[in-house]
Protein backbone atom coordinates (compact mmCIF):
# COMPACT_ATOMS: atom_id res chain seq x y z
CA UNK A 1 0.00 0.00 0.00
CA UNK A 2 1.35 3.25 -1.20
CA UNK A 3 0.06 6.57 0.09
CA UNK A 4 0.81 10.15 -0.92
CA UNK A 5 3.48 11.45 -3.07
CA UNK A 6 3.46 13.77 -6.15
CA UNK A 7 1.94 12.84 -8.80
CA UNK A 8 4.91 12.40 -10.84
CA UNK A 9 6.06 9.98 -8.29
CA UNK A 10 3.16 7.86 -8.40
CA UNK A 11 3.21 7.80 -11.80
CA UNK A 12 6.44 6.47 -12.04
CA UNK A 13 6.22 3.97 -9.70
CA UNK A 14 2.80 2.29 -11.15
CA UNK A 15 3.47 3.41 -14.85
CA UNK A 16 7.22 3.58 -15.01
CA UNK A 17 10.09 6.15 -16.42
CA UNK A 18 11.71 5.61 -19.39
CA UNK A 19 14.46 7.78 -18.34
CA UNK A 20 15.29 6.21 -15.44
CA UNK A 21 18.50 4.68 -16.52
CA UNK A 22 19.83 7.67 -18.10
CA UNK A 23 23.07 8.24 -16.19
CA UNK A 24 24.33 11.93 -14.57
CA UNK A 25 26.70 13.52 -17.02
CA UNK A 26 28.48 15.35 -14.86
CA UNK A 27 30.61 17.00 -17.51
CA UNK A 28 27.37 18.52 -19.07
CA UNK A 29 26.04 19.89 -15.75
CA UNK A 30 29.23 20.96 -15.13
CA UNK A 31 29.08 22.96 -18.73
CA UNK A 32 25.65 24.63 -18.18
CA UNK A 33 25.45 25.42 -14.59
CA UNK A 34 26.05 29.11 -15.42
CA UNK A 35 23.95 29.12 -18.19
CA UNK A 36 20.58 31.48 -17.76
CA UNK A 37 17.43 30.12 -18.11
CA UNK A 38 16.49 31.22 -21.69
CA UNK A 39 20.51 29.84 -23.04
CA UNK A 40 19.15 26.46 -21.41
CA UNK A 41 15.95 26.40 -22.97
CA UNK A 42 17.29 26.97 -26.44
CA UNK A 43 20.11 24.32 -25.87
CA UNK A 44 17.03 21.85 -25.06
CA UNK A 45 15.50 23.40 -28.86
CA UNK A 46 17.90 22.43 -30.36
CA UNK A 47 18.39 18.83 -29.32
CA UNK A 48 14.88 18.08 -28.67
CA UNK A 49 12.08 20.81 -30.07
CA UNK A 50 9.28 18.28 -28.97
CA UNK A 51 10.45 18.37 -25.72
CA UNK A 52 10.97 21.88 -25.35
CA UNK A 53 7.60 22.60 -26.80
CA UNK A 54 6.55 20.16 -24.37
CA UNK A 55 7.19 21.58 -21.12
CA UNK A 56 5.02 23.73 -18.90
CA UNK A 57 5.91 26.80 -17.41
CA UNK A 58 7.71 25.96 -14.18
CA UNK A 59 9.72 23.31 -16.15
CA UNK A 60 10.80 26.29 -18.32
CA UNK A 61 11.39 28.21 -15.39
CA UNK A 62 13.80 25.45 -13.78
CA UNK A 63 17.14 25.34 -14.57
CA UNK A 64 17.62 22.13 -13.00
CA UNK A 65 14.90 20.19 -14.86
CA UNK A 66 16.16 22.14 -18.47
CA UNK A 67 19.58 20.55 -17.83
CA UNK A 68 18.20 17.49 -16.90
CA UNK A 69 16.39 16.98 -19.92
CA UNK A 70 18.91 18.31 -21.99
CA UNK A 71 21.42 15.64 -20.91
CA UNK A 72 18.25 13.05 -21.55
CA UNK A 73 17.78 14.61 -25.46
CA UNK A 74 21.34 14.31 -25.67
CA UNK A 75 21.79 10.37 -24.53
CA UNK A 76 18.74 9.42 -26.66
CA UNK A 77 20.78 10.65 -29.18
CA UNK A 78 23.69 9.11 -28.52
CA UNK A 79 21.77 5.47 -27.83
CA UNK A 80 18.28 5.63 -29.90
CA UNK A 81 17.84 1.68 -28.99
CA UNK A 82 18.08 1.63 -25.45
CA UNK A 83 14.46 1.89 -23.29
CA UNK A 84 13.71 1.06 -19.84
CA UNK A 85 10.32 0.61 -18.58
CA UNK A 86 10.56 -0.67 -14.68
CA UNK A 87 6.89 -0.27 -13.00
CA UNK A 88 4.76 -1.90 -10.16
CA UNK A 89 2.08 -4.93 -11.56
CA UNK A 90 -0.58 -3.90 -13.82
CA UNK A 91 -2.72 -5.10 -11.25
CA UNK A 92 -3.01 -2.23 -8.68
CA UNK A 93 -5.97 -0.28 -6.81
CA UNK A 94 -5.81 4.15 -7.38
CA UNK A 95 -8.22 5.59 -4.95
CA UNK A 96 -7.89 9.29 -4.71
CA UNK A 97 -9.48 11.02 -1.55
CA UNK A 98 -11.25 14.80 -1.97
CA UNK A 99 -13.11 17.09 0.19
CA UNK A 100 -15.27 20.14 -0.60
CA UNK A 101 -13.30 23.44 -1.24
CA UNK A 102 -14.13 25.33 2.12
CA UNK A 103 -12.89 21.58 4.30
CA UNK A 104 -10.03 21.59 2.27
CA UNK A 105 -8.76 25.22 3.01
CA UNK A 106 -9.96 24.63 6.87
CA UNK A 107 -8.24 21.32 6.86
CA UNK A 108 -4.54 23.47 5.28
CA UNK A 109 -4.44 25.99 7.59
CA UNK A 110 -5.20 23.88 10.83
CA UNK A 111 -2.29 21.83 9.90
CA UNK A 112 0.10 24.70 8.98
CA UNK A 113 -0.86 26.52 12.64
CA UNK A 114 0.05 23.03 14.36
CA UNK A 115 3.06 23.21 12.64
CA UNK A 116 3.91 26.61 14.30
CA UNK A 117 3.04 25.46 17.35
CA UNK A 118 4.99 22.63 17.08
CA UNK A 119 7.98 24.57 16.10
CA UNK A 120 8.59 25.48 12.72
CA UNK A 121 9.89 28.64 13.22
CA UNK A 122 12.49 27.81 15.86
CA UNK A 123 13.35 24.41 13.84
CA UNK A 124 14.26 27.04 10.35
CA UNK A 125 16.86 29.64 12.85
CA UNK A 126 18.51 26.02 13.45
CA UNK A 127 18.86 25.23 10.63
CA UNK A 128 20.06 28.66 9.33
CA UNK A 129 22.48 28.77 12.29
CA UNK A 130 23.91 25.12 11.49
CA UNK A 131 25.14 26.92 7.84
CA UNK A 132 21.68 25.49 5.92
CA UNK A 133 21.12 28.10 3.38
CA UNK A 134 18.08 29.43 1.55
CA UNK A 135 19.76 27.92 -1.47
CA UNK A 136 19.77 24.07 0.08
CA UNK A 137 16.86 22.28 -1.76
CA UNK A 138 14.94 21.58 1.76
CA UNK A 139 14.68 25.19 1.79
CA UNK A 140 13.30 25.97 -0.97
CA UNK A 141 10.06 23.44 -0.18
CA UNK A 142 6.66 24.49 0.88
CA UNK A 143 6.71 25.97 4.56
CA UNK A 144 10.38 26.79 4.37
CA UNK A 145 10.81 29.28 1.48
CA UNK A 146 8.30 31.55 2.60
CA UNK A 147 10.31 32.39 5.79
CA UNK A 148 13.15 33.79 3.52
CA UNK A 149 11.81 36.98 3.51
CA UNK A 150 10.80 37.07 7.43
CA UNK A 151 14.60 36.74 8.23
CA UNK A 152 15.09 39.25 5.82
CA UNK A 153 13.29 41.91 7.33
CA UNK A 154 10.81 42.14 5.00
CA UNK A 155 7.84 40.33 6.07
CA UNK A 156 5.86 39.48 9.12
CA UNK A 157 5.68 36.21 10.59
CA UNK A 158 1.52 36.82 10.44
CA UNK A 159 1.71 37.24 7.00
CA UNK A 160 4.71 34.20 6.16
CA UNK A 161 2.19 32.06 7.87
CA UNK A 162 -0.92 33.42 5.43
CA UNK A 163 1.26 33.11 2.05
CA UNK A 164 1.95 29.31 3.07
CA UNK A 165 -1.47 29.04 3.86
CA UNK A 166 -2.26 30.56 0.12
CA UNK A 167 0.41 28.20 -1.20
CA UNK A 168 -0.36 25.16 0.16
CA UNK A 169 -4.17 25.44 -0.80
CA UNK A 170 -2.76 26.31 -4.30
CA UNK A 171 -0.77 23.17 -4.40
CA UNK A 172 -3.71 21.07 -3.03
CA UNK A 173 -5.44 22.38 -6.50
CA UNK A 174 -2.56 21.45 -8.80
CA UNK A 175 -2.40 18.22 -7.23
CA UNK A 176 -5.75 17.36 -7.87
CA UNK A 177 -5.69 18.91 -11.23
CA UNK A 178 -2.81 16.19 -11.83
CA UNK A 179 -4.51 13.35 -10.64
CA UNK A 180 -7.65 14.04 -12.43
CA UNK A 181 -6.21 13.25 -15.65
CA UNK A 182 -5.70 9.32 -14.60
CA UNK A 183 -9.00 8.08 -15.36
CA UNK A 184 -7.78 4.83 -13.13
CA UNK A 185 -8.40 6.51 -10.25
CA UNK A 186 -11.80 6.25 -7.83
CA UNK A 187 -12.24 9.15 -6.39
CA UNK A 188 -13.96 9.48 -2.48
CA UNK A 189 -15.58 12.31 -1.19
CA UNK A 190 -14.41 12.08 2.46
CA UNK A 191 -16.83 14.90 3.17
CA UNK A 192 -19.77 12.33 2.85
CA UNK A 193 -21.35 10.41 5.33
CA UNK A 194 -20.01 6.58 4.53
CA UNK A 195 -17.08 7.31 3.15
CA UNK A 196 -14.55 5.21 4.68
CA UNK A 197 -16.67 2.50 4.62
CA UNK A 198 -17.21 2.87 0.87
CA UNK A 199 -13.37 3.08 0.83
CA UNK A 200 -13.33 -0.09 2.46
CA UNK A 201 -15.46 -2.19 0.28
CA UNK A 202 -13.75 -1.21 -2.97
CA UNK A 203 -10.68 -2.35 -1.57
CA UNK A 204 -11.96 -5.56 -0.37
CA UNK A 205 -13.54 -6.22 -3.74
CA UNK A 206 -10.36 -5.74 -5.39
CA UNK A 207 -8.21 -7.72 -3.19
CA UNK A 208 -10.61 -10.83 -3.24
CA UNK A 209 -10.97 -10.38 -7.20
CA UNK A 210 -7.40 -9.71 -7.25
CA UNK A 211 -6.65 -12.78 -5.35
CA UNK A 212 -9.07 -15.18 -7.65
CA UNK A 213 -7.16 -14.41 -10.39
CA UNK A 214 -3.90 -14.89 -9.29
CA UNK A 215 -5.20 -18.34 -8.41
Amino acid sequence: MLVGGTGFYIKALINGVDTIDVPPNKFLREGLKDKNIKDLFEDLSRIDSLKAGALNISDRKNPRRLIRAIEIAQWRNENPIAQSHKKLSSNTMLIGLYSDHSTLKRNIAGRVDKQIKDGLLEEIRKLLKNGVGWKYQSMTSLGYREWKEFFAGSKSKEDVIENIKKNQIRYASDQLTWFKKDRRIIWINISEPGSQKRVEKLVKKWYYHKDAEED
